[in-house]
């Protein structure tokens, strides 16, 4: 598995993070192609060492070289396992391998104790050749993490400059000068070429794990923009679909209604009524959807001012009991003398949504709104006697366009609840329902008092409140 099918940065969001996650994963997907040719270096080299290291060295080497082989394809099978896992627990199996690379540069900084001194020049010059080009191919992997190649470098060099120092004092004698002075010198201006080598190599990787996760974060912002889209045009399909079934039953009737009234026009008082409902029909379906493109989009501000809540439940008591008492059902109140501050004209459609819900899909009984004073907020209760709702479609009722099926009446987009959801989200206030099938229902807000407005809005939000005092249960204000 290749770098490029690791988490995109939606799994972190933590670019830092990210990058260095990436970084880690590059150097061991290094170690993964580099573990046969590590294996093979070090059969090499114990093939040239052979006959002019002492042996108990040169075994102590090996096992060294081997138990740092075993530990590598551990590491990477190890691996294999947390690569998809979040950046979290892959951060923390990097911090308990801390201790691999400095390890891996050990042993073979130690490499020149088995053949410096001890062997003809050619064969310790190819030994010396050896060791510089597994390095290298090891810094070129290394350099994608610059702190671990930094450590794996500065054990590396440390090592070799005291295997050298070991080497002259013990067994090369007397040596020339090249070798006293040369050597360490060599070896110190090889590891100043790696590191700058790496610096280069470094700042490559970076800037490719920067354009990564920018085209990352674009290609997670477009998908964004397409789902909305998508969801958008779902949306529109649903509206155009739900607004041309329920608007033509009410248009239709408007049509025969005049018809009937420019060919009998002594029906002027019979007919009047009629054409008055279906057009307060159509006007109530239009506010419903204003009202659900200004809540989706946001497009609105709350104003909230002081609320005396038995003013606002009795008002909403006088609005609403001539269509009770039209249905022959009875429309019961209990309230409390309590202020709130919140935002009246919200409020006020949230329990009208509620009430007129209620009147609408109860033929016998009553409907009571009713306020209790409780530790949590005021607890605004809508109870009915209606058809009630089957456990699965307690959830449902709440979503867009959703009618409850062979219920009640057929007329409205069914927005209602939709909008008392949107609204009491808006307000921060919960709502809840509670319903037995063919025993009725009761929904439940609770209220509390939200922060009171900067004082530059509350003129405004005042005035907005006069002006719609009188509208009841009609559209949300315009957006401000």
């Amino acid at each position: 598995m290749s770098e490029l099918s690791s988490p995109l940065p939606t799994v972190e969001p933590d670019r830092g993070r990210w990058m260095e996650a990436m970084a880690f994963q590059t150097l061991l997907d290094g170690q993964r192609a580099s573990r046969v040719p590590m294996l093979m270096g070090v059969v090499i080299m114990c093939t040239l060492v052979f006959d002019g290291a002492p042996g108990g060295l040169l075994a102590a080497w090996l096992g060294l070289a081997t138990v740092m082989v075993v530990l590598r394809w551990r590491v990477l099978a190890r691996y294999e396992e947390v690569r998809e896992h979040a950046l979290a627990e892959r951060h923390r199996f990097k911090r308990g391998l801390t201790w691999l690379w400095p390890l891996n540069a050990f042993t073979w900084g130690v490499t020149p104790l088995l053949f410096h001194g001890r062997m003809s020049r050619e064969a310790e010059m190819v030994c010396w050749l050896m060791l510089a080009w597994g390095t290298a191919v090891a810094m070129v992997w290394l350099a994608a993490h610059p702190r671990i190649a930094r450590n794996y470098l500065v054990t590396l060099l440390c090592t070799l400059l005291a295997s050298v120092l070991i080497g002259r004092v013990f067994w090369v004698g007397v040596a020339p000068i090249w070798i006293d002075v040369g050597l360490p010198a060599v070896v110190m201006l090889y590891g100043l070429l790696l590191q700058g080598t790496a610096r280069g190599l470094g700042r490559w990787y970076h800037e490719g794990y920067e354009l990564r996760y920018s085209n990352a974060v674009l290609i997670e912002s477009l998908q964004r923009q397409t789902r909305v889209a998508q969801e958008m045009a779902r949306f529109k399909e649903r509206f155009l679909t739900n607004a041309a079934h329920d608007l033509k039953q009410p248009v239709h009737a408007l049509g025969i209604y005049a018809e009937w009234l420019s060919e009998e026009p002594e029906r002027a008082r019979e007919l009047g009524p009629k054409i008055l409902q279906s057009t307060q029909a159509i006007h109530t379906l239009f506010d419903s959807l204003f009202d659900l493109a200004r809540l989706e989009t946001g497009r609105f501000e709350l104003a909230p001012r002081t609320v005396e809540m038995a003013d606002l439940m009795t008002g909403l008591a006088v609005q609403f009991e001539p269509m009770a008492r039209q249905k022959g059902l009875r429309l019961h109140l209990r309230t409390v003398d309590v202020r709130l501050h919140t935002d009246p004209i919200m409020l006020r459609r949230i329990l009208g949504n509620l009430i007129a819900n209620a009147l609408r899909y109860t033929e016998r009984g009553g409907v009571l709104l009713a306020a209790r004073r409780r530790r949590d907020g005021i607890h605004l209760e809508v109870w009915d006697t209606g058809a009630g709702l089957a456990p699965a479609e307690q959830t449902l009722i709440f979503e867009e366009f959703y009618k409850v099926p062979k219920s009640g009446t057929q007329e409205g987009f069914g927005l209602g609840l939709a909008i008392v959801r949107l609204l009491a989200d808006r307000l921060g206030y919960p709502v809840s329902v509670y319903s037995v099938a063919g025993r009725g229902s009761v929904f439940k807000i609770v209220a509390t008092s939200l922060p009171a407005e900067p004082a530059e809005l509350r003129d405004s939000a005042d005035r907005s409140g006069a002006q719609s005092a009188g509208s009841g249960f009609g559209s949300l204000p315009p957006d401000v």
